[in-house]
């Protein structure tokens, strides 16, 4: 085992840091949702209505899907950056 894994520091922490903190926003964004729903439901609404509020929240898990996946990819890159500077500044010159 790698120094940097023994002192839970590194690529594997981040990474880890990061599904947790989706993990909670998605946990979030159900609950509130949840909350809504509970709301709309004790009101009398038109089809219209119903059907643009689900719509709505459909939108709202779309955005944190796909704002979820770009913070991932921009997380990867810098990973594989890191990992790429730190290969090459060990090569030693002759």
């Amino acid at each position: 085992m790698s120094s940097a894994i023994k002192a839970g520091t590194g690529p594997d922490k981040d990474s880890q840091e990061l599904k947790q903190r989706q993990s909670e926003q998605r946990k979030q964004l159900k609950e509130q949702q949840r909350s809504m729903k509970a709301v709309m439901d004790q009101h009398p609404t038109t089809a219209q209505e119903r059907k643009r509020f689900n719509n709505d929240m459909k939108m709202q898990r779309q955005m944190l899907k796909n704002s979820q996946k770009a913070e991932r990819r921009t997380a990867e890159e810098n990973q594989r950056f890191a990992k790429q500077a730190h290969s090459s500044s060990q090569t030693v010159l002759p």
